[in-house]
């Protein structure tokens, strides 16, 4: 991983030392334990957070891979343009530098 993965490991380590995880557990999961379910999480966390947020109704997590700033970030941290790739689910690089 490129350097923005390596040197802001911190909110990673504030939400494993909230949420500690053990080998078996998920690393995200629902606030009093146990596997993330899409439909809560949508209900529950996500609508509200897109309206707080001012972003359009009806938008998802898919969506928000394809953010500027989320594409911007990773190059800025150093990491490769295959690397962006993958992370926005590009079948390979050409399509992202294309976007």
């Amino acid at each position: 991983m490129g350097s923005f993965g390596t040197s802001h490991p911190e909110p990673l380590a504030l939400h494993l030392k909230k949420f500690p995880a053990d080998r078996d557990d998920h690393l995200f999961r629902m606030e009093r334990g146990g596997q993330i379910i899409r439909t809560s999480f949508f209900d529950h966390v996500w609508h509200g957070s897109v309206k707080k947020a001012g972003l359009p109704a009806g938008i998802g997590m898919h969506a928000l891979r394809h953010a500027h700033a989320h594409a911007s970030l990773l190059i800025a941290g150093g990491e490769s343009v295959k690397v962006v790739s993958e992370r926005l689910g590009h079948t390979n690089a050409a399509m992202t530098l294309n976007t």
